[in-house]
């Protein structure tokens, strides 16, 4: 009977206690259900495509500058304090600095520096009205060790000028409005450009010409009066996560002697002629995982007059990699082979002039999501982990 007694107790303790640490647990699960929520919603408005209006552009009514006169740097001994530059030593480390300045480009180039190889950065700047003397916003010649980002760069002949330059970096720069194009390399190898804006340049968003081994990532090319990127006699590049759309041109194109080149996770919306176009002489080059939607008048069902891509060199250039091509929003079925289908459309998209296909067209895109995007998605993955191992722990 005591025993009996006894166990009784403990029963009823521990089915208190059971039912005490459940009280306990929902709220840790509602808030890891909220999270996961969170997250799947995060990333499902990652992969909606949507085209920037240069109504968003930056404005530097709003942002606070020092006015001064064109600076024209020779050798590294010319970064000096008269010359421009806010502090540095010229060191990887401790670049010289060029930070903060408003420059009207109207009596000559804005910023021009010739035959350097100490470190540098010109940032923050505001480099306009070069246009009616064909002056530059930026022009670096013989020039390595140089990083460019944060200016904007408006209604010049080129924006930012590159002429035998070598590993130098342009990012986040607002290059839009200029008479020509808006970044323009001339025999450079080795540059990173990535995450500028290049919008209603009169030619391409993005030149480059002679320029071999060189990186385009992340960067928006919309609403220019040719292309949004442009190479010719271009090899080795790489163009990634790129926005090139509704140019007047194509959206990407390849001219004379473009060798082994790789385009791909772009996204080529709605410009007047075709999404990519690789023309004369060009082979090697492979072209996959983009996303070409309305491109050269295309809609949603195929016509053999609106095609979007343009290859005339012959089977020496590859639309797909290792069986997975590019996504075209006029060639999204049928998708039954193999049964119950793999993501592929069963019949090849053929490019124009003819005899040129991307054997394995996807049927659906893939968008890259921002990089703050991610970085918030995985912190909240972190901490619906903690939340678990609280919960084990507990």
């Amino acid at each position: 009977m005591r025993d009996g007694f006894v166990g009784n107790i403990f029963r009823h303790h521990n089915q208190t206690e059971k039912a005490e640490e459940g009280s306990r647990s929902r709220p840790r699960f509602a808030a890891l259900f909220a999270l996961l929520v969170a997250i799947f919603i995060l990333l499902a408005s990652a992969t909606t495509i949507t085209t920037p209006s240069p109504e968003a552009d930056d404005s530097p009514a709003s942002i606070s500058f020092a006015k001064r006169g064109i600076i024209s740097i020779v050798g590294d001994l010319g970064f000096t304090n008269a010359s421009g530059v806010t502090w540095g030593s010229g060191t990887v480390s401790d670049p010289f600095i060029i930070d903060g300045w408003e420059i009207d480009a109207s009596p000559g180039h804005a910023i021009s520096i010739w035959g350097t190889r100490a470190y540098f950065e010109v940032r923050n700047c505001y480099l306009h009205n070069g246009t009616g003397n064909s002056w530059d916003g930026i022009i670096m010649q013989n020039v390595e060790n140089g990083t460019v980002w944060n200016n904007i760069i408006q209604n010049n002949s080129h924006g930012i000028h590159l002429d035998t330059s070598n590993w130098n970096r342009l990012f986040q720069n607002n290059v839009s409005l200029n008479k020509w194009d808006g970044i323009y390399f001339d025999a450079c190898h080795n540059d990173t450009v990535d995450n500028n804006t290049c919008w209603n340049n009169l030619y391409n968003g993005i030149y480059m010409s002679l320029s071999d081994n060189n990186t385009l990532s992340n960067n928006t090319c919309n609403y220019n009066n040719w292309a949004g990127i442009s190479l010719e006699a271009s090899s080795n590049n790489t163009i990634n996560w790129n926005n090139c759309s509704i140019n007047m041109d194509d959206g990407i194109n390849m001219f004379w002697k473009c060798y082994m080149n790789h385009v791909y996770q772009n996204v080529v919306l709605n410009n007047t002629d075709y999404g990519c176009q690789i023309s004369t002489s060009c082979a090697g080059n492979q072209i996959y995982d983009n996303t070409f939607i309305g491109n050269n008048g295309a809609g949603t069902v195929f016509s053999p007059l609106k095609v979007q891509g343009f290859d005339n060199n012959g089977p020496v250039n590859s639309w797909s990699m290792g069986g997975w091509g590019n996504y075209w929003g006029d060639w999204t079925t049928p998708d039954v082979l193999p049964p119950g289908g793999d993501g592929i459309v069963d019949s090849p998209y053929m490019l124009d002039p003819g005899g040129v296909v991307d054997g394995f067209p996807r049927t659906a895109w893939t968008v890259i999501p921002e990089p703050g995007i991610i970085f918030l998605a995985l912190s909240m993955m972190a901490a619906c982990l903690l939340i678990i191992r609280k919960k084990r722990i507990g």
